[in-house]
């Protein structure tokens, strides 16, 4: 029943290790507000999303996959330690494998994640853009509570931080004093998330710094890490931006890089190491990259 498929499958045979104890479906935090009816077949949860398509088919997994939110819970409750984020991540990406190979484009998702994401210009275009355009919807405020026709669902039951009128970017020349007699300097990625939707927390971060002797130099050609394209399972797309990236925080190769965005820290971390491992060109950047980066 598709067992020895995932006996066979270096990716997946780590989830033969669950002994159905559900310590994973005990902390998932999706299976404890929809119960497990949401993922279609016998087994539930996300140990049931990993196994699933080896029972049913991939065409099984696509909808359930989405409910996964990465949050790591399952894996510090795992008895076993079964990786099934990580498992969670390779299915995605093998999802968008077989979606182009039957040629199923999922419109403006795939248009956001494999063209406007990895491109800086036009990521941040379209942000200052949306900022325009959700005026009539903040009535000054910095949240969304209702966003119009398809994209109404996203704030059927949550709302949406607004994109900030003045991003990180355009601020930053304000509160990064003149200081050339510092001995401390580093490198701020501010991510997309402070630069775009909360730069008063890249201030702060910058001030903290300023206020303990450090001088903080702040790119402009960073942008996105990728994160969002890496764990949609996009990897030529997350691979490409992580070498931008790179390049982007490069300048200054002694320094500290320094985030307040612990997703993106983790990005730096470990999986921008991971996308351009086996590259000669970029590998041994990456990893250098990962060596100086430090959580705010």
């Amino acid at each position: 029943n598709g067992r020895w498929a995932m006996r066979d499958d270096a990716e997946f045979r780590e989830a033969l290790y669950c002994i159905r104890c559900a310590s994973c479906a005990n902390v998932c935090p999706t299976y404890r507000v929809v119960g497990g009816h949401v993922f279609g077949h016998i087994y539930t949860g996300v140990i049931g999303t990993v196994i699933t398509p080896f029972h049913h088919g991939w065409e099984a997994a696509a909808v359930p996959q989405e409910a996964c939110l990465l949050c790591r819970a399952c894996v510090d409750a795992c008895p076993a330690e079964i990786d099934l984020p990580r498992m969670i991540v390779a299915m995605r990406g093998r999802i968008v494998e077989q979606e182009e190979q039957q040629k199923k484009a999922r419109g403006i998702r795939r248009l956001f994640l494999d063209a406007i994401l990895p491109s800086p210009s036009l990521f941040h275009l379209t942000l200052r853009l949306a900022a325009v355009m959700q005026l009539p919807l903040t009535r000054g405020r910095t949240i969304l509570r209702e966003l119009p026709g398809p994209l109404k669902r996203l704030t059927r039951i949550r709302a949406m931080p607004a994109v900030a009128a003045r991003p990180l970017r355009r601020r930053v020349a304000e509160v990064l004093p003149a200081r050339r007699d510092s001995k401390r300097t580093m490198t701020f990625f501010a991510s997309c998330l402070i630069d775009q939707f909360y730069p008063e927390i890249g201030e702060a971060v910058i001030k903290v710094l300023n206020h303990y002797g450090v001088t903080v130099h702040f790119p402009k050609a960073q942008s996105c890490c990728g994160l969002p394209a890496y764990y949609e399972g996009h990897k030529e797309t997350a691979a490409r931006m992580a070498r931008d990236l790179i390049a982007a925080l490069e300048p200054s190769p002694g320094e500290y890089v320094v985030t307040a965005t612990p997703p993106c820290g983790i990005t730096l971390k470990q999986y921008i190491p991971k996308l351009v491992k086996g590259d000669p060109r970029w590998e041994e950047r990456g990893q250098a990259l990962a060596a100086r980066t430090l959580d705010f």
